[in-house]
């Protein structure tokens, strides 16, 4: 279990152990999550990104849908882009 959640940069253990938790939880919770995955470059080379998505009762006519950026492309120079993940959630 992860008792702090961190900024961390994408494509470390740490972030990898973020996402898991955060797939595990809307699991348990009864959500049907997705995962899309892809790389892009960044100033460390190429990175592997991936956004989570969780749908409440997909079969719904109305249903929500929750997705939240808690990886970075890391910039040095611009630390208000490191947003800790409990203030998009």
């Amino acid at each position: 279990m992860i008792n702090h959640v961190t900024f961390e940069t994408a494509d470390t253990v740490n972030h990898t152990q973020v996402r898991n938790y955060i797939v595990k939880t809307l699991k348990n919770l009864k959500w049907h999550v997705e995962e899309d995955t892809f790389t892009d470059r960044t100033p460390y080379g190429v990175k592997t990104f991936t956004n989570v998505i969780a749908t409440k009762d997909p079969e719904a006519s109305r249903r929500v849908i929750v997705g939240a950026h808690f990886d970075s492309k890391f910039f040095p120079s611009y630390p208000e882009n490191q947003v800790r993940v409990e203030c998009v959630l």
